[in-house]
């Protein structure tokens, strides 16, 4: 799982694996140990790549869908603004940050317990064909 978000997060940027692996300053053979083995990186290591491409830890791991989310101890979604900044990917709106309805949506499943966001979640994602 985190190895295919790095892949395609190297994909994305149009570099190989052990070229990013190099730039981050940790060793290749690791990288191969993500792949082959399945391992997922220390947590040090985690946040060097979620920094070099601009997305939160949670997004590596799989437990958000969005590369600008994360989740607290609690379960609740958050807004990383860094990410939201810094990711390559298209932000929610044109760029500038969340536009009015989307920062209304956040409000809301924020206010929402973790029960609910899972429900909710589950929703969003069948109803965009990805359930």
């Amino acid at each position: 799982m985190f190895y295919d978000t790095f892949l395609s997060l190297c994909s994305e940027k149009g570099m190989k694996p052990g070229r990013v692996a190099d730039e981050i300053g940790i060793n290749r053979a690791t990288v191969t140990s993500w792949k082959k083995r399945g391992y997922t990186p220390r947590a040090e290591v985690l946040h060097k790549i979620a920094d070099y491409f601009g997305v939160t830890v949670d997004y590596l791991l799989g437990k958000v869908d969005l590369p600008f989310l994360s989740k607290d101890e609690d379960g609740l979604f958050g807004i990383d603004a860094y990410a939201l900044t810094e990711t390559k990917k298209p932000a929610p709106t044109d760029g500038d940050g969340l536009s009015e309805t989307a920062r209304q949506i956040m409000e809301c499943v924020n206010r929402m317990s973790p029960k609910e966001q899972e429900t909710f979640l589950a929703w969003l994602q069948a109803s965009q064909g990805r359930g």
